[in-house]
């Protein structure tokens, strides 16, 4: 029993420690780049939108606030698929606005995932994500990933990976 409660005691100390160390190295990464002030900074809601691709017909590296429709369908088609959750997310573009991030073409099963999204003191937001590497494919796929938000954060967007 004292050798359980011993683990247990170690476990949750190095775990507090990690976690205070991974808090601190993002908040170094951050003051790495003097223009973004961490300490004001506001968390936006935001939901990840489903069940649409990327248009093939884009190159390069796609960062963009997207306020309309007409731009949105530009860069993106819907991919419906059979059962309960195959439609694609609604996005009311008079009320909501995206912010989207599109990487080129890649035969690996890459995924984006969102980390953070804070509004700064000077008005603009950030968007902290990640890009996880995955297994080779026998086809081409552009990555993407699409956050739908309140359209009255409509400012410019600072992208982090």
């Amino acid at each position: 029993m004292k050798k359980l409660v011993i683990f247990l005691f170690s476990a949750l100390l190095i775990g507090s420690c990690q976690s205070n160390s991974q808090k601190k190295s993002e908040k170094d990464s951050y003051e790495a780049n003097p223009t973004i002030e961490v300490s004001a900074s506001k968390d936006i809601p935001y939901s990840v939108a489903k069940n649409y691709f990327a248009k093939n017909n884009i190159e390069g590296l796609v960062e963009k606030h997207i306020t309309t429709a007409a731009q949105f369908d530009s860069l993106f088609g819907m991919a419906t698929v059979m059962g309960n959750s195959g439609k694609p997310t609604p996005i009311d573009f008079e009320k909501q606005s995206v912010i989207a991030i599109i990487y080129p073409a890649t035969n690996s099963a890459d995924a984006l995932k969102p980390i953070s999204l804070e509004k700064l003191n000077n008005g603009d937001l950030c968007f902290t994500y990640h890009l996880d590497k995955g297994e080779k494919m026998s086809y081409s796929i552009h990555p993407s990933l699409i956050l739908v938000i309140d359209k009255s954060y409509n400012s410019s967007v600072i992208f982090k990976k």
